[in-house]
């Protein structure tokens, strides 16, 4: 079998894997679709049956922290996405929901606490931001609203508030819930209160060993993982490229050419570069192919991103190689 055969035989059975993988979380995604239909009772019980069974599930427990946030039961869904922001933090997404909860019972304050944490996990997180704008805009409505009681005769702080009432819709706490989209992650998301976004699903990061597999072999992978992180960090172009299989395929219609001459470019021109691999997850298919779950968080003089990467890998005279990247 030729190597273009043996890629396509690799990637079809990865796709199966997956489908496996994807369809053990079965009761999560039906608990998704209700929450979406309004039935959350069912939702919840549904999630309830599931953490029975694995508590320690970050996106079960996510999601629970958002039924309750949508049923107004917000003492139980804080200490849910309090638990979550000290057990995971590096995860924003638990804090921007804590600032949901937080504004759906007026503490403006402490919501305005828990985004600068989202935003300090992740600066380029759009829907933290947007979340602090509306922070802002209500904490400077009450402002107003208090200098009106002191003094009616302001027209000025009568003029403030009334563009503020124009520029945000602020409903009463708790009092609609309705469907948006998160233009940044392409996630759904349910805006809750306060005219904030609250996310739907968080990454699960789960420790590097979890799945079947020879645990040795998965400390070898995590650590060529990391090992490629570091290359990249030192901006060693030669070692970075030497972690892609001759077979790798670029993401885009660009030819492996065009992609080495972008990623010496991409490497070499920043002051520095810092690449950290999160909570590695290793699904593996017999033992010379696998996949890796990562959150890549990235970092230079210009820029500072952090997404969720998925390696396809496979095992090549003793070594492990990059077959393909995807970005969630």
């Amino acid at each position: 079998m030729t190597n273009s055969g043996k890629l396509i035989l690799f990637i079809t059975l990865l796709l199966s894997v997956l489908s496996q993988h994807v369809s053990a979380n079965t009761e999560l995604r039906e608990a998704q679709s209700l929450i979406a239909h309004g039935d959350l009772q069912q939702a919840l019980s549904i999630t309830d049956e599931f953490l029975a069974k694995d508590s320690k599930s970050i996106e079960a427990r996510f999601i629970k922290g958002l039924i309750l946030t949508k049923m107004n039961d917000l003492a139980k869904a804080e200490q849910i996405f309090l638990e979550l922001t000290r057990e995971h933090p590096d995860l924003p997404e638990p804090y921007n929901n804590l600032a949901v909860v937080y504004a759906a019972q007026g503490q403006y304050e402490k919501a305005e606490e828990a985004l600068q944490e989202a935003i300090n996990t992740h600066p380029s997180y759009a829907t933290a931001h947007e979340n602090m704008g509306d922070i802002y805009a209500k904490m400077a409505s009450q402002a107003y609203n208090q200098a009106l009681e002191l003094d009616q005769s302001n027209e000025t702080a009568r003029e403030k508030l009334s563009l503020i009432s124009e520029l945000f819709s602020v409903p009463t706490p708790a009092e609609k819930v309705e469907v948006a989209e998160n233009k940044t992650a392409g996630e759904p998301v349910q805006s809750v209160s306060e005219n904030l976004v609250a996310t739907v699903s968080a990454p699960e990061p789960v420790p590097g060993i979890t799945q079947d597999g020879d645990p040795q072999i998965k400390e070898t992978i995590i650590k060529t993982v990391n090992n490629w992180a570091d290359a990249w960090s030192r901006q060693d172009v030669d070692t970075y490229l030497s972690y892609y299989a001759d077979e790798f395929t670029p993401a885009g219609d660009i030819s492996r050419d065009t992609w080495v001459e972008q990623r010496q470019i991409r490497l070499r021109t920043p002051k520095f570069i810092k690449v950290s691999v999160i909570q590695p997850t290793v699904l593996m298919h017999g033992n010379e192919h696998a996949q890796v779950n990562i959150i890549q968080h990235y970092q230079s003089d210009a820029f500072d991103d952090r997404v969720l990467k998925t390696l396809l890998m496979r095992k090549q005279n003793n070594r492990w190689l990059i077959l393909q990247e995807q970005i969630k």
